[in-house]
Formats: structure tokens, C-alpha cells, sequence
């Protein structure tokens, strides 16, 4: 199967910080878990911190990151079909092809675009909010195009049809007319569903519902250009996905007859752990291996 060029493993997983505090998790824990399941790259979020508290996080996190997974200890044959196969931390959900984001900078930086561009040597992309986009200096737009020109992700958070159809446009993105046609690495779109995981956020909602994002979609006839586009392209879906909405969601991407590899769930508390037995992780990941989808 076919992978999606951006999110090899069909999730993009958002670590979010306060989601962290909240559930009293550590941030090095859960990358670690996100990893031994094969998915990567992951957005950082951490609002309300400064820039030297943002790069120093994503320092320590990045180093957590590039450290080789321990070996598995020897599975009981009783206990084999509840565990991951030997493949499964290195190909991801989907299987079939090692994931790139291994041994290499997997964090895409949150509103931090001076550290994301500064320190490659962390950071393999960047999230922009509307509210960021409405402010961007040309300074920070060459910054951009520099990411992508690197082979990096760019990618924004859209809330409606116009948003949606105005980041397609070139010439309406902020990498300007004279960006020899770039756009975004991938547009992100929601909230689909109700979420209490954006806090802190100048970017708050409603939710769409997972009916008028998909005729968002269809209107802004995105779908057409995912074979035209010069460089690789994704739709992100965001907000309050978990596995059974996002089966749901997906069944529908494909009965229209859409890419299914183009679409991906972005998730934030649904992927981490929260009280005695649960493994949220665990579940999307069984989740996304069972749905089979074609591209």
C-alpha cells in the first residue's frame, strides 16, 4: 500500500504540552511510545512558553527522539498476537516500507518559525495558525520557502471554506507570486468534532461536523489537484478525532472516490495515555491498521 509522503504511518500525532500536564505524562514518554509504533514526524505544541523554553524542549525532545529504540524483550507465544511484530517500529501503521523520520529531526515546530528555520538540526517543518499567517513579515515568508525548498513541511490551520480555498492559491499563500508555484505541504482543516485540547489558542472554532468538512473538501475542488501539485500534498483533519469518528470519516473519504492516502487524522489527547489500562496510542494504531484503505 501506498504511503502518505508526509505521514508514512496515516497519523500525524500533536504533542501537546499542556495535554501532557493534564494527564501527568511526560513529553519523552510519549514520543518514545509514538516511535516504537512506527509514526512520525509529530507537531510540538506548547503555548505560553517562550522561545529559549520552546528550543530547549525541542532539543531535549529531539535527543530523546534519535536514540535507538531498546531492544524488544522475547514475546511468549501466548502473548504474540497482542503485541507489534519486529517490523511494526520501523515501518509504522500502514506497513510495508521503513519510515523515513526515523534517525532524522521528526518535530514540526508550532508558531516558532525562527526556531524551526534556525534549527534544522531539530525541527523537519512548521504549523501556522490563521491568526500567525495574518502577521507574517517577508522576512519570515523567505523563511518558508527556504523550509520547503529544504525539503521540510509547511503546512496551516484552516476553519472554513474561504480559508481552505485561499491557502491552495499561490498567489494568495504567503510564499508570494514569484514562489515558482509553492504551496503548503499539507492544509489542515477543522475542528471536525468538539475538542478541549486547544487551549491557549487565539485560533478557537466551532466544530464543523464531519459533513461539512468533507463538502468543504469537495468545494474547494482540492481533491483534482493532488496528482498536479508539484510537490507532495496532504489534508489534515483535526479536532476531537478518535479511532471510531475517524473510521467513519475515512469510510467516507472513500465512497466519494477521493486519494484516501492524501487524508490524514491529526491528533492530540485521543494518542496519549490517561489512567490505569488505557493506550490511546495503542488503539489508533490498531485502528489504522484495520481500516485497509486503497488509494
Amino acid at each position: 500500500m501506498m504511503k502518505n509522503p508526509h505521514f508514512p504511518a496515516g497519523i500525524y500525532p500533536i504533542l501537546d504540552l499542556d495535554a501532557c500536564q493534564a494527564r501527568s505524562v511526560a513529553p519523552e514518554e510519549v514520543i518514545l511510545e509514538w516511535k516504537t509504533l512506527g509514526w512520525g514526524p509529530f507537531q510540538l505544541r506548547a503555548k505560553g512558553v517562550s522561545a529559549q523554553e520552546y528550543a530547549a524542549l525541542a532539543e531535549k525532545l529531539h535527543a530523546v527522539w534519535m536514540e535507538p529504540l531498546p531492544m524488544q524483550a522475547p514475546i511468549a507465544e501466548s502473548d504474540s498476537a497482542d503485541q507489534p511484530d519486529s517490523t511494526s517500529a520501523a515501518t509504522g501503521s500502514m506497513g510495508g516500507h521503513p519510515n523515513r523520520w526515523f534517525g532524522r529531526p521528526a518535530i514540526i515546530a508550532n508558531d516558532f518559525l525562527e526556531l524551526a528555520w534556525h534549527h534544522s538540526d531539530w525541527f523537519c517543518g512548521i504549523h501556522l495558525g490563521q491568526s500567525d499567517l495574518e502577521s507574517l513579515s517577508s522576512r519570515e515568508q523567505a523563511m518558508l520557502q527556504q523550509i520547503l525548498d529544504s525539503g521540510g513541511i509547511a503546512g496551516c490551520s484552516t476553519h472554513n471554506l474561504d480559508q481552505f480555498r485561499r491557502a491552495m492559491e499561490p498567489d494568495e499563500s504567503p510564499f508570494g507570486k514569484e514562489s515558482r508555484g509553492s504551496v503548503w505541504s499539507y492544509i489542515a482543516l477543522g475542528p471536525v468534532f468538539a475538542t478541549g485540547s486547544k487551549t491557549k489558542s487565539s485560533d478557537q472554532n466551532d466544530p464543523l461536523g464531519p459533513e461539512q468538512a468533507l463538502e468543504i473538501i469537495a468545494e474547494s475542488k482540492v481533491v483534482s489537484q493532488f496528482e498536479e501539485r508539484s510537490r507532495p500534498f496532504s489534508v489534515v483533519m483535526i479536532g476531537g478525532l478518535n479511532p471510531e469518528n475517524w473510521a467513519e470519516l475515512a469510510k467516507g473519504i472513500q465512497t466519494r472516490g477521493w486519494n484516501t492516502r492524501a487524508f490524514v487524522p491529526a491528533v492530540i489527547g485521543s494518542v496519549m495515555n490517561s489512567g490505569p489500562g488505557a493506550d490511546g496510542a495503542r488503539q489508533w494504531d490498531d485502528s489504522l491498521r484495520s481500516l485497509h484503505l486503497d488509494t
